[in-house]
């Protein structure tokens, strides 16, 4: 007979063990004669077993091996136990078969359990209780055994295992105090595995200790002495609603590394056990010899054969792509195959390994540095040793991208280490040494085209694709280095490049604001360009070096970044293959978290030594000399002669570091606008050779934005591509709601950034957006007279989602205006107010107050029209204006904040302020959304169906994934709901024509008299129902005696006809639930309200009838639209019913898609006179597969 070890009473508490093997047996604790099971699905039948008869207790579940509990609140706790023991035991390496005997010896002891313990005791006729424990005889003596209950087992545990039948304890103040004298009996619920802490588990730094260790001494003739610290008994004597139950503990292999990693002292060891624990993380992945093979191969290789396939096949394998790797199947479809470089791999590997030579910068450095020391909290956060906390974060941050050689993605490491303790364990041991193993030293590099023509190298950016651990690494300690170099102020206040800022909308801004001075104050402004050559990949490692001691860093850090950059190699991927590796002796890697933060305090050298000259442009009583974006650098200077010396300093500066400008990618504009040419042709040089001088048309496109004199910032040629990138997509095989998602996902936003930061103007938006417009009503299949809201719409309300650029262009700029008036930076902040409070002065023509200024913004103003020049706060107001016909939105100025707030919508949420910001186009966007949403619903007939079908997203679950859904419910569901299908009372445009039903001739044929009324139709509309009915009924847990279709037992008189679709009769608790299916038409909520009140009022004599019976009953209505519309009252429905929330998700899609399936089928042979299904096959048919 086996033991009953897994099930354990706790209180009020049933707690079953896990896992169970197949051969064990479960043993109800609470009567041990009938609760017995065997079996596949013992854990089910005991749980309805305790449900039944133990309804007073709760079932919980537990990990035998470290106790550890779902958290509370979760859904499914068997579940994610069950996930939890699938780590913790198996990697034990236990085998159930062949150590069960041991498993279960060690339980026994861990539980208090004796050999001698009688099952009688646990009998329903002998409640449990506390037993009395007594002695034990170890066979050791003379030695004293002290410490609280879990310690004193925790003892025996490491001991030769006794035989146990008492156990003789005692509860000390400290390790020298008597147990003779202290006694105490411990019930089963005092000692479980939740509080049995591991001997062998080692806290992690910083972290709350789990277990302490305890000594092993030698056995004699004596009893052993073990000194057990306090600190365990208020970890044991916690409440139980205050200890940690979710917490994750190593498994043992995870400690093995833990261990070795923890216990190296140099950096040769190191490498070895650095060597075996990556083998350990990569276990789930390809090695690093299989990715590099596989990425070898190339796709256009002639030698492999050519597979023929038909259009049907190709469609259906790209359509499982997009499912699979949305972004990598519309680069397909907009650009072909990947496109490798095709300059020749020698040329290539030559031009690289030029570029990671090694160099130097010069030796004398101007002196820029004349900073305060680091702060020591700066300092402290900056050299602390890893969490597992931080580590933990950081990866569940990170989404799988392109593996390096070692073929190892984020998700890999989260499965191959969960809770990130050999990571912690390897990132602290880098720290402590201060030396990166050589595993993570290799990388590889992908070329994309940034533009130019394609056989220049220098057209190609280098992408660094290093491995997973590496880059989790450097992205920990380049947030480190961020925030310390922040808090110091080590960057300067001009560069914004990956820092805290809306860099390139604020510098654009700046730069904007300092031409439109210069020409309408009549002065002098010369803007120079500067662009470095390769700087990313050309900067000296010594440079980086020497510029972090410069600034301060601590030499830990300064050690760890020199050993992450030394004897690194890459291999470059070409169109015949990667190169040799080549070692990187300069440079940063792109796409190394670390390397902008490291790039920009080294590039501090040049922006400093700029500043140092005290030449700039004087805006606004503020002095503006560079604007940085990384290595995107622009010069003002208010004379030709002030812009030389910024150059020569800039030229000192970038050679001391050891980079160089490219003349080539350099321009200057002069503007002098006392002249009679406003723009001057003066001729700059950048380290001897000249910069191209702009005229007064020509144009530098600064971070995205097209910037000069008099330049239309329209991307004419974006939306150029735009169009016929959207055209590529139409022409594809991609299916039509494919077509919606990449169109809204990867085309429309690109114009995003250039909308917010850019004057663009609104015609060209909206002929992109008839055009895009007629493109989503063709993949909608919906005629031309349909109502263009559907496809404004996003798809959780029913619609396209593609929402007009022309309404996103107003929302844009009203929310770059506050962004700028808001902004962290007191420069950009201040220009912004006072470029405000001059435009509000010329058309109020007074100093206007800071209520004047909201009140213009919002449009309040009733100002005559004005001839004078716009600006970006007059399009900013007439932006507000536009949109107040459709949004409610107005700004506000709060005296007490000195600030500018914007109330957007009604009421305190939606008061948007400076710390909000971030939040101000959301919620603008979600207003503009209401706003199609109502316009739809109002009309007469295309809105009915929507008013339903747009309160919930299960109604248009298949609008994103296309998800049980075929292809011709497709085209049938969108002009059914907005009621354009071709019927005869459909077709107003023509008079002359029958407009009654052309199978039953006797009522208008429209769209609810097809699917809900023609006598014709009659069977399959019965179909429908008896299909969502019969989902229902497989779905229901309620107890008791569930039937269908029947009259319902003890009725008499007009009751005793009815027969309720659903009825479940429990006699023990004396209730009844009685529920009917309904399939209305969608014709406003008003006919879903109707459908739910006529099958109450049609069962409720049946139910006084019951009740009188002495019978708790309750009659509700199930209801789905014969359009797939989802009653939101359903889910009372399932609450009652006991229909488990995971599986109710799954059905309320299986039955909408059904559902309109049927519809699809009733209107297809409606219109065709030819059957759609036959009765035999599809009785109970439900949409798995997509056809």
């Amino acid at each position: 007979m086996g033991e009953n070890l897994k099930v354990v009473v706790e209180g009020q508490k049933v707690v079953i063990l896990l896992p169970i093997d197949a051969h064990e047996e479960l043993l109800c604790p609470l009567c041990t004669r009938r609760g017995r099971y065997v079996g596949v699905r013992k854990i089910e039948n005991l749980y309805r077993h305790c449900k039944e008869h133990h309804a007073e207790k709760e079932i919980h579940y537990r990990c035998w091996r470290c106790g550890y509990m779902a958290p509370e609140g979760k859904r499914y706790p068997r579940k994610i136990v069950s996930q939890h023991c699938s780590e913790c035991v198996t990697d034990h390496g236990v085998n159930p078969r062949t150590t069960e005997r041991e498993r279960r010896n060690g339980i026994r002891r861990d539980l208090g359990v004796t050999n001698n313990s009688p099952r009688q005791s646990l009998s329903p006729s002998q409640p449990l209780s506390h037993p009395q424990v007594g002695s034990v005889d170890l066979g050791i003596t003379n030695q004293r055994i002290t410490g609280t209950p879990v310690q004193i087992v925790m003892q025996t545990e490491t001991t030769t295992a006794p035989r146990l039948t008492d156990i003789d304890y005692a509860i000390s103040g400290g390790p020298n105090q008597n147990t003779s004298s202290h006694r105490h009996a411990v019930s089963r619920s005092d000692v479980t595995p939740e509080r049995i802490p591991r001997v062998s588990e080692q806290p992690l730094a910083s972290e709350e200790p789990v277990a302490d260790g305890v000594n092993r001494e030698s056995f004699g003739n004596s009893r052993v002495q073990r000194n057990i610290e306090p600190l365990n008994d208020s970890l044991v004597n916690m409440d139980s609603s205050r200890r940690p139950q979710n917490r994750r503990y190593p498994t043992a292999e995870q400690r093995r590394y833990m261990e070795e990693i923890d216990s190296v002292s140099n950096s040769e060891e190191f490498e070895e056990v650095a060597r075996r624990a990556m083998s350990f993380l990569c276990r789930f992945t390809h090695t690093g010899h299989d990715n590099e093979r596989r990425l070898q191969r190339h796709r256009s290789d002639s030698r492999r054969p050519v597979r023929v396939v038909d259009r049907m096949s190709e469609a259906a394998l790209i359509q499982g792509k997009y499912r699979k790797n949305r972004k990598k199947t519309v680069q397909q479809v907009l650009n072909g195959p990947a496109r490798y470089c095709k300059i020749s791999k020698s040329a290539i590997e030559q031009y690289f390994t030029e570029m990671a030579a090694p160099r130097n910068g010069d030796q004398l450095w101007p002196d820029v540095f004349n900073h305060d020391d680091p702060t020591s909290l700066s300092e402290l956060q900056l050299l602390k040793v890893f969490e597992r906390k931080e580590v933990m974060r950081k990866l569940k941050s990170k989404s799988n991208t392109s593996p390096g050689p070692d073929g190892l993605t984020y998700g890999d490491l989260r499965k191959a280490d969960p809770g990130a303790f050999v990571l912690t364990a390897l990132f602290n041991a880098v720290w402590r040494l201060e030396v990166v193993p050589g595993c993570w030293k290799d990388s590889n590099t992908i070329l994309l085209h940034k533009k130019g023509p394609e056989n220049d190298i220098s057209n190609w950016r280098p992408i660094s694709m290093g491995d997973t651990c590496p880059k989790l690494f450097a992205a920990i300690v380049a947030d480190r280095v961020k925030t310390w170099a922040v808090a110091n102020r080590r960057y300067s206040t001009s560069q914004k490049g990956f820092l805290p800022y809306e860099g390139c909308y604020e510098h654009n801004f700046v730069l904007q604001e300092t031409i439109q001075q210069a020409r309408r104050d009549k002065g002098e402004v010369v803007v120079a360009w500067l662009d470095l050559a390769s700087a990313f990949n050309s900067v000296p490692h010594s440079s980086i070096h020497r510029a972090l001691e410069q600034h301060g860093m601590p030499a830990k850090v300064r050690n760890v970044i020199d050993s992450l950059y030394k004897d690194t190699r890459t291999k470059v991927r070409t169109s015949e293959g990667f190169t040799d590796p080549i070692r990187l002796q300069s440079g940063v890697k792109q796409g190394c978290p670390l390397s902008p933060h490291i790039f920009n305090l080294t590039l501090e050298v040049v922006i400093r030594a700029m500043e140092l000259t005290g030449e700039g442009f004087k805006i606004r009583n503020r002095r503006i000399t560079t604007l940085a974006y990384a290595d995107d650098i622009v010069v003002l200077a208010d004379t030709p002669e002030g812009m030389r010396r910024l150059l020569n300093a800039a030229e000192e500066g970038a050679r001391s570091v050891g980079l160089v400008f490219n003349p080539a990618k350099c321009a200057t504009l002069h503007i002098k606008s006392d002249c009679e040419s406003a723009v001057q042709d003066t001729i700059l040089n950048i380290q001897g050779e000249p910069m191209k001088s702009l005229g007064p048309n020509d144009y530098y496109e600064h971070l995205g934005i097209p910037t000069g004199y008099d330049v239309g910032q329209t991307p004419r040629s974006a939306l150029k591509k735009l169009l016929a990138d959207v055209k590529k997509i139409d022409e594809s095989l991609l299916a039509p709601w494919q077509k919606l998602d990449a169109v809204g996902t990867f085309v429309l936003p690109r114009l995003y950034f250039i909308m917010q930061g850019a004057d663009v103007e609104k015609e060209y938006l909206r002929e992109v957006d008839r055009i895009v417009k007629n493109f989503a009503k063709r993949w909608l299949n919906l005629p031309h007279r349909a109502s263009s809201e559907l496809v404004f719409l996003p798809p959780s309300m029913g619609g396209g989602g593609l929402m007009p650029l022309s309404d996103l262009l107003d929302l844009y700029t009203v929310t770059h205006a506050f962004k700028m008036l808001c902004a962290t930076d007191d420069l950009v902040c201040e220009l912004a107010r006072e470029g405000l409070k001059e435009t509000v002065s010329e058309r109020l023509r007074k100093v206007p107050s800071n209520i004047d200024m909201a009140r213009y913004l919002s449009g309040d103003l009733d100002l005559p029209r004005s001839t004078s020049r716009s600006s970006f706060w007059t399009k900013a107001r007439s932006a507000a204006r536009r949109m107040q016909s459709k949004i409610t939105i107005r700004w506000i100025w709060h005296r007490g904040e000195e600030e500018f707030h914007i109330q957007c919508g009604n009421g305190a949420a939606g008061l948007i302020t400076p710390s909000s910001r971030q939040s101000l186009f959301k919620k603008m966007r979600l207003q503009l959304v209401q706003y199609y949403a109502r316009g739809l619903q109002a009309k007469k007939d295309q809105g009915k169906v929507f008013e339903v079908t747009c309160r919930t997203g299960f109604s248009n679950h298949f609008l994103r994934s296309g998800r049980n859904t075929r292809f011709c419910d497709w085209r049938f569901v969108h002009r059914a709901r907005l009621g354009v299908l071709p019927l005869n009372a459909i077709k107003r445009w023509q008079t002359d024509i029958d407009k009654r039903c052309r199978r039953c001739g006797r009522e208008q044929e429209t769209i609810p008299h097809v699917l809900n009324h023609c006598g014709l139709h009659s069977a399959a509309r019965q179909l429908r129902h008896n299909n969502i009915q019969s989902r229902l009924v497989k779905a229901l847990r309620y107890p008791g005696l569930v039937t269908t279709n029947q009259t319902v037992e003890g009725t008499h008189g007009a009751a005793a006809l009815l027969r309720p679709d659903i009825v479940v009769r429990d006699e023990v608790s004396k209730e009844i639930k009685i529920v009917d299916v309904t399939v209305p038409f969608e014709n406003r909520l008003s006919a879903f309200r109707a459908a739910r009140m006529e099958k109450i009022t049609k069962y409720g004599c049946l139910a006084e009838q019951l009740r009188a019976r002495g019978y708790r009953v309750s009659v509700n209505a199930f209801i789905v639209g014969s359009l797939g519309g989802w009653d939101d009252n359903n889910q009372r429905v399932l609450d009652f019913l006991k229909v488990g929330r995971f599986y109710a998700r799954m059905m309320r899609r299986f039955m909408i898609s059904d559902t309109i399936r049927w519809s699809r089928d009733i209107y297809v042979e409606h219109v065709s006179g030819i059957r759609q299904y036959t009765v035999e096959h599809d009785l109970d048919r439900s949409v798995n597969v997509v056809t």
